[in-house]
């Protein structure tokens, strides 16, 4: 019957919609204007869909969580398994492996309309590890966190399925989506809200950024689906409406083509890197070199940026973190062939005395020597009488560095804390006040009132004081600076 069909296919959604951006640039103010220009780009649709298991195994260890997943919180591959997970009944076959692949491309080499830039999938190892991994939590939704470490911020994309009675059925069936989807448009605009739900299985399948391909099955018992399938994708989906460019099949890639699909061969890329389909070359992130992206460069150090308005916690939002911080996110270690600078990170936060709360790394009295004004605030600072607060700090990312490093908590006040009073500058080299007259060394609080007030003051009206800054030096007296 209908009913007895539709509870026999359930296919669950491949992803949910994940920001991976790069961050390009940061909303900033001036002395004079505020800007607030933020771009995001290169954004990732990723599977990362919440789901929760039951009928876990209460084993406090978990042989398949090692030291690489064990750092990345609440990975798939430290799970314990469904205690309904069938032995001996889970896994992929080598003629299983190769029947995954063949269809997969198969599909992909026949499209409509047609690709210019589809890669022929390879089976990964890697994938299919932590896709089994999730097949035997019997459980028909995603999971959280199926990252591959030496993939770096390569995204992993997901398909899911329950009760089918073989892999053939189980594909085809996501590929059928097809029949819904349009080239072009996002689905959410002609299926409705939420209308790439309908679609997600098969634009997973056919995006262009994607070559390798990992799958995993389970047989559980007492489970509501008896049979599970898995299969994990790299890199994992970023366009639904356009998931690979229109035009005659391979064109892109004359050189390479075979059965409709740029073949690369066994070429892989690690690290994040991106397969060229036109040149089959890998192109690396930067500090990641070499034929498949395998050798690691480290800087000196971080971007100044990272630490600052750059923070840890950002490592896992913004896909450039990782490559531009790469000692703050942990790419790179001190023991690494090129050693960082230390550098110290508050983990729970610092205060200024101006009551600004900093989570960042803060700089060196060296490095702020380059910051503000000589390594102290400016007169916009509401430190020093201005209207830039606290707040301002965090909401404008030139504000910490360019004006008030100090208030906001980046740098600590220079030479101690000195202070030159009515309007005088403190020289950070040598901890020495600049005054302006009438005022004196060494901290401008006091003026010198030895000489008389100018023949022209009696004539200047009042105001002139506080309107002219020659004044209060003329006419000290007038100004209520000397008795």
């Amino acid at each position: 019957t209908m009913t007895m069909l539709m509870t026999m296919i359930i296919l669950m959604m491949n992803y949910m919609l994940v920001t991976s951006t790069n961050v390009t640039s940061t909303n900033n103010i001036t002395s004079t204007n505020v800007t607030s220009t933020s771009y995001v780009i290169s954004t990732n649709v990723t599977s990362t869909n919440v789901t929760s298991t039951s009928n876990v195994t209460s084993s406090s260890y978990v042989t398949t969580c090692r030291e690489e997943f064990r750092d990345i919180p609440g990975h798939t591959m430290c799970m314990p398994d469904n205690v309904n997970a069938t032995p001996n009944q889970w896994g992929v076959s080598e003629t299983e492996k190769n029947d995954i692949v063949k269809q997969h491309n198969m599909l992909r080499g026949s499209i409509e309309p047609t690709a210019t830039d589809l890669l022929t999938m390879k089976w990964d190892n890697r994938l299919a590890e932590v896709a089994e991994k999730w097949a035997k939590q019997c459980v028909n939704q995603h999971d959280k966190v199926r990252s591959i470490p030496t993939l770096g911020s390569t995204t992993v994309g997901q398909n899911v399925a329950g009760g089918q009675p073989n892999w053939t059925v189980a594909i085809q069936a996501w590929w059928d989506e097809i029949h819904l989807w349009k080239y072009g448009p996002e689905p959410d605009t002609y299926l409705g809200y939420n209308g790439w739900l309908k679609v997600g299985h098969f634009t997973q399948m056919a995006q262009n950024g994607t070559y390798l391909v990992g799958c995993g099955f389970a047989v559980c018992e007492n489970e509501y689906y008896k049979h599970y399938y898995v299969c994990n994708y790299a890199a994992g989906q970023s366009d639904l409406g356009k998931p690979y460019t229109l035009g005659e099949r391979c064109s892109k890639c004359p050189k390479f083509c075979k059965d409709g699909l740029c073949d690369c061969g066994d070429k892989k890329c690690n690290n994040g890197g991106t397969l060229n389909p036109e040149t089959c070359e890998c192109e690396c992130k930067k500090i990641f070199f070499g034929p498949s992206c395998d050798k690691l460069v480290c800087p000196e150090e971080d971007l100044w940026i990272c630490g600052r308005t750059w923070t840890p916690d950002l490592c896992d939002k913004f896909g450039n973190l990782p490559y531009d911080c790469p000692y703050m996110c942990g790419t790179c270690k001190a023991s690494d062939a090129i050693k960082a600078k230390e550098t110290s990170i508050s983990k729970s936060g610092f205060t200024s005395t101006h009551g600004c709360k900093y989570s960042g790394k803060r700089a060196s009295a060296e490095e702020c020597k380059k910051y503000g004004e000589n390594g102290q605030d400016k007169s916009m600072c509401d430190s020093r009488g201005g209207t830039v607060t606290c707040k301002q700090c965090d909401q404008f990312s030139n504000v910490r560095s360019e004006m008030c490093p100090v208030m906001c908590g980046l740098c600590d006040p220079p030479c101690n804390g000195k202070v030159c009073s009515n309007g005088g500058t403190l020289d950070s080299e040598t901890c020495e006040c600049a005054c302006a007259p009438p005022y004196q060394p060494p901290t401008c609080d006091e003026a010198d009132c030895s000489k008389p007030d100018n023949k022209a003051c009696p004539a200047w009206p009042k105001d002139y004081c506080s309107k002219y800054a020659n004044v209060p030096e003329k006419c000290p007296k007038k100004c209520g600076i000397c008795p």
